[in-house]
Parts: structure tokens; C-alpha cells; sequence
């Protein structure tokens, strides 16, 4: 069925969607954090910047299939009592569905776009997980505001660099396992994003 909105109010209804999902997904990241006091790994890791990718990259498709009839809060209220919140429904509600191999339009949400939401989720879910260890153990300037700004201030400017051939998703991927703190331990940074 094709869609009654025309080319700018898909893409207002699309960030609208990703900004309210953000917070969402920050929210829970955080709730698990606090109420986990035991740390038990695979929440940490679930919770954590790159275990978010899945979640991320399906809120990205998920904004380019938002049905016109809802409106951007209640398509992220549906995606994340799905993908977040300590009663995740398990009926995945049908507009966002997967039906085997498909291929999905993006154009809702431009390549750079994605990718700065992307970086930005990531970064900001696993500055959040990190906050719940030991700060004896951990450098806590690497998790503070400065370093989210340095992060995000190199992803402004890479993300003119990426090329055709990388998809949004794999950029910001190797963009964080260099750039963000926390997220990996690379020694040199992508040669794309070296520009």
C-alpha cells in the first residue's frame, strides 16, 4: 500500500519516531543498569553500545514503515514495548514485522542521518552501561560529557566521508570501535574516515 504522505512528512514523522525510540531505548538501558545489581553479563552486554546495534538498526528500518494512519509517539510506544521495558510484548506488532528476505526502502531517514543517530544511540548506551562499574576501574573523563561531545563532534565531520559502497549501519560501526569511548579498542581509525 503506498503511502499518502508526501516525501517530507515521511521523513518529519521518521525522526520524530527515532528521537522519541532514543530516549526509549536510553531509558530502559538505564533502568537495566540500576536494577541489576549483580551485573549479570548478558544484560550488560545487551544494554550495552554494540549490543544495541540490532535494536538501532531495526528502529531505523522501522521509520520508514510507520503506517500513515499512526502518529510518530505511537509507533515508538509500539516498537518499544517490543524492544524495550521489563514487559517486552512478544507479539511484534505487524507494520514493522519481517517477512523472510526482504529489502528495505531507507529513504525515510538519509544516509547521514542514520548514521548519526546510529553513533549517538551507541555511544550514549554504552557511556550509560559504563556508568554502573567501578569507577576505580574505569577512567570516568573516557564516560563524561566531554568525550560524548568529542565523539560526536568526529562523526560530524566523517560523515561526509563515507563512501557509497558502506552502508550507514557498518559505518557507524567502524566508526565507534575507533572513535567512541568505551566501544572498542582499535589502534588506527577506518581508512575512509581518515580524510
Amino acid at each position: 500500500m503506498a503511502s499518502a504522505l508526501n516525501v517530507e512528512e515521511r521523513r518529519s514523522k521518521a525522526q520524530d519516531f527515532l528521537w522519541i525510540v532514543q530516549a526509549g531505548l536510553l531509558a530502559e538501558a538505564g533502568r537495566v543498569r540500576r536494577t541489576d545489581p549483580g551485573k549479570d553479563p548478558q544484560k550488560v552486554a545487551e544494554y550495552s553500545g554494540s549490543g544495541m546495534f540490532i535494536r538501532i538498526d531495526e528502529a531505523v528500518r522501522a521509520a520508514g514503515r510507520i503506517p500513515d494512519h499512526m502518529t510518530a509517539a505511537e509507533a515508538a510506544t509500539a516498537f518499544c514495548s517490543f524492544y524495550a521495558g521489563s514487559t517486552r510484548s512478544r507479539d511484534v506488532p505487524h507494520w514493522f514485522a519481517r517477512h523472510g528476505q526482504e529489502r528495505h526502502d531507507y529513504a525515510a531517514v538519509s544516509k547521514a542521518d542514520q548514521f548519526l543517530w546510529t553513533v549517538q544511540t551507541a555511544a550514549l548506551a554504552d557511556i550509560e552501561n559504563q556508568a554502573g562499574w567501578d569507577a576505580k576501574d574505569r577512567k570516568s573523563e573516557r564516560f563524561g560529557p566531554k568525550a560524548i561531545v568529542e565523539t560526536m563532534a568526529q562523526a560530524v565531520r566523517a560523515v561526509g566521508l563515507i563512501p557509497n559502497e558502506i552502508d550507514a549501519t557498518e559505518a557507524a560501526s567502524e566508526f565507534l570501535d575507533f572513535y567512541a569511548p568505551g566501544m572498542g579498542e582499535r589502534r588506527t581509525p577506518p581508512k575512509w574516515c581518515r580524510g
